[in-house]
């Protein structure tokens, strides 16, 4: 998850306090790692400078229970079976 943290040049990932002011209100989330920078490369999860674990337990602890898209853009299928792992993992112990 990402909150495009870039587009409003913040220096720090501000997804948990966003998180927290908008419990109950988020109805779907897409999910990608990031590398900084101004290109938006929907890296595989864990791959990138995003700390996924502490966004997917803020995530979760903001009651958040819907839907929630992998966007990884790669021509290799795996990278995307990899995210879909690797967020399976971390929602479970969030």
């Amino acid at each position: 998850m990402r909150n495009h943290r870039a587009s409003v040049e913040t220096p720090v990932d501000t997804t948990p306090e966003i998180l927290a002011s908008h419990a109950g209100k988020v109805r779907h989330v897409h999910c990608h790692d990031y590398n900084g920078g101004s290109l938006d490369l929907h890296l595989p999860l864990g791959v990138g400078t995003i700390d996924m674990q502490q966004t997917i337990r803020a995530l979760k602890s903001s009651g958040y229970d819907a839907t929630i898209t992998v966007e990884v853009f790669a021509s290799d299928r795996a990278y995307l079976l990899y995210s879909r792992d690797v967020l399976r993992h971390l929602w479970d112990g969030a």
